[in-house]
């Protein structure tokens, strides 16, 4: 009898209770220009402090408090590359069409106030026109064991905009779901274009 109640309690409990983020990143976004229009975009994940010390605790193997080279190539072979089989969290797309992360760049890690913090480069080439082009990025994780979030109240950057018209927003994403449609991600939208 008891074993019975116990499964009709499990049965009971909505399942947006059983399943909660193990992993919390905030981040940070620099939309990167050159004088044909956007070359790509930086991102930084700054880990929770929980993550973070089991980060340096598995690779920062000298134990300096800093990531060498060798333990750079050493964390992102085995806690950043399998991630391209989950689009690396993230979602990009232009006036609503949708582009697959192709590759990552320039990627490194560092620790800043017992947080260790990803950075890396997407290469994603827009041209600007002198119409203006928006593109989205959204970072999730479609299982929910990793929860991103944008860093603040100012989680957007940029280099070389002077170039440009823009205007950026950064918004909870209805269009997205994660936890059974209870929860959405955030994105960033980006509308610019070239300036005569």
């Amino acid at each position: 009898m008891k074993k019975r109640y116990l499964i009709l309690i499990a049965l009971l409990i909505p399942c947006s209770l059983l399943s909660h983020p193990h992993v919390f990143i905030d981040y940070t976004v620099n939309f990167v220009f050159d004088q044909n229009g956007l070359a790509g975009i930086e991102a930084k994940w700054i880990f929770d402090e929980m993550y973070s010390s089991m980060l340096i605790q598995d690779y920062d193997e000298d134990k300096d408090g800093r990531f060498s080279n060798s333990e750079i190539i050493t964390t992102k072979q085995d806690a950043f590359s399998n991630l391209e089989n989950y689009n690396y969290f993230i979602y990009l797309s232009i006036n609503s069409k949708n582009f697959k992360v192709k590759s990552i760049k320039n990627f490194s890690v560092d620790v800043y106030d017992n947080k260790v913090i990803y950075s890396f480069f997407i290469p994603w080439v827009v041209p600007a026109t002198l119409s203006y082009k928006k593109i989205e990025i959204c970072m999730y994780d479609e299982t929910y064991y990793v929860d991103l979030l944008p860093l603040g109240d100012d989680p957007v950057r940029f280099t070389n905009e002077g170039s440009i018209d823009y205007e950026v927003k950064v918004f909870e994403d209805t269009k997205e779901s994660q936890d059974y449609g209870e929860i959405y991600p955030y994105s960033i939208s980006l509308k610019f274009r070239g300036i005569e």
